[in-house]
């Protein structure tokens, strides 16, 4: 469930529940596994409506990445030569580039779990832990450090604001994501700091010689 926690408000607003709830049958389940109960405002009524999305978006191919953790892995560069030296594909370059790059994937992700650890266990683990707090936040029943725990566990995109209007057209995300990290890592030919006028501390030529010279 995602929006609001709970659904049905007294009045009064001293009293809350979580009654309303979307009924799905197992098969619905298997069809549509990502699909995520929305809560939406109530209104002026008393009880909040909930719709059903599934929140899967295909994002497109995904991109081949290599991880920094792995270059701390005295292992790693021997690994890539081990494995690459055993692809044999025949065709022309390009395409034994792509297909030594998928079969590498395929070697690498096996190879990460084994020495990194099994990422899908300890998001399962995450998840878990927020379903948790969840459970007790809605009982008012969380610390200081457990609210600040959920805060950083939530890290999980649905969308965009633009111009005051929510956007989860995922071709509208993507481009929203590149502009946000291209405008922080674009490049400037203007120095915002110039050193044309100023006068470092140096030493003479003769004690420069004597750096450099043969020692005798």
């Amino acid at each position: 469930m995602t929006g609001r926690k709970l659904t049905w408000y007294k009045p009064n607003g001293l009293v809350k529940s979580r009654i309303n709830r979307v009924l799905v049958s197992k098969e619905w389940i298997e069809a549509w596994p990502h699909c995520k109960q929305h809560v939406l405002s109530r209104s002026i009524s008393d009880h909040c409506a909930i719709i059903i999305k599934n929140d899967y978006v295909d994002w497109g191919s995904k991109l081949f990445r290599s991880l920094d953790v792995w270059q701390s892995d005295s292992i790693f560069k021997v690994f890539l030569k081990e494995r690459c030296s055993k692809y044999e594909v025949q065709g022309g370059g390009i395409y034994i580039f792509k297909e030594n790059l998928k079969k590498l994937k395929a070697n690498l992700k096996v190879w990460n779990r084994k020495v990194f650890g099994d990422v899908n266990k300890e998001g399962d683990g995450l998840l878990k832990r927020i379903r948790e707090l969840d459970a007790r936040d809605d009982d008012f029943d969380l610390n200081e450090h457990e609210r600040e725990e959920k805060k950083r566990a939530k890290n999980e995109l649905h969308g965009v604001f633009e111009n005051g209007r929510w956007s989860e057209d995922k071709d509208e995300v993507k481009d929203k994501v590149r502009d946000f990290f291209e405008a922080r890592f674009v490049g400037n030919d203007e120095l915002p700091v110039r050193l044309d006028n100023v006068c470092f501390n140096s030493i003479s030529e003769e004690d420069n010689q004597m750096l450099v010279e043969a020692f005798s």
